[in-house]
């Protein structure tokens, strides 16, 4: 059974502001998660007190039901808790697959994580021989989801995976998405792309100023004037395009 994780009475502030506001929330549990919300609502700050790069102030974090507050990112890892981060750090002057065989390394010897690498890069279709910095952009988005799956994750917690990606990229992207959740690893997608949390995920959670405003199915979500109103827009037809930074598309 997939895993899941809790956060219950989360704050964490920024000056005056406070990014996180007493958020209670369950994601994971055998289905694929989104969060969305407008531009500073707390999404990726809550990405970064889920995986322990940031400290909240108040609240308690648990990973399939234990608490974590005390773990560091590294441990987290350890544990299966797995992250993408929206701007990409791929040491440049790695091949694809030394990127994939260190991260490898965190379970495997050096034979078995070159070997899962080689596995990977197949299962992503990424050249192997390839420096990071001579991928094109799908590549390198490919690149960040198979360097998380060579950690071997329980629960991925993608950020923006599919940012600036044509359609066929992104539609190969959901399909691998949907392949891993179905091998039992639970997902939680942060997207601003309608579409695609549409198209992909199961339970979508509406974030807003650092509070949870609605959950549900995409079309509740989409048909609750409060959600429209934050997030969404007003104006017909809005319901099924991006916000934040304003409409997007795949």
């Amino acid at each position: 059974m997939a895993v899941a994780i809790e956060a219950r009475g989360v704050v964490k502030a920024y000056g005056g502001v406070r990014a996180l506001d007493g958020l209670d929330l369950v994601l994971g549990g055998g289905r694929i998660d989104a969060i969305i919300g407008p531009n500073g609502a707390g999404k990726t700050t809550l990405f970064n007190v889920l995986t322990g790069f940031v400290r909240p102030e108040q609240g308690h974090i648990a990973f399939d039901g234990r608490t974590i507050d005390r773990l560091t990112p590294d441990r987290r890892v350890r544990i299966g808790l797995v992250r993408s981060f929206q701007i990409l750090e791929l040491f440049p002057a790695l091949t694809v697959g030394e990127v994939l065989t260190t991260a490898g390394l965190l379970r495997e010897p050096l034979g078995a994580a070159k070997q899962q690498a080689r596995a990977l890069c197949a299962e992503f279709e990424l050249p192997w021989g390839l420096t990071s910095a001579d991928l094109t952009p799908g590549e390198v988005r490919r690149l960040e989801l198979g360097r998380c799956m060579a950690t071997r994750p329980r629960m991925l917690l993608l950020d923006e995976i599919m940012a600036g990606l044509t359609l066929p990229e992104t539609d190969f992207m959901m399909e691998r998405i949907i392949a891993l959740h179905r091998r039992g690893i639970a997902v939680v997608v942060v997207e601003h792309v309608m579409d695609v949390i549409k198209r992909l995920c199961e339970h979508v959670h509406v974030l807003a100023a650092g509070k949870i405003i609605a959950a549900g199915t995409f079309d509740d979500i989409a048909a609750d004037p409060v959600v429209v109103e934050a997030y969404l827009g007003t104006r017909s037809g809005s319901a099924t395009r991006g916000a934040g930074s304003g409409p997007r598309s795949p």
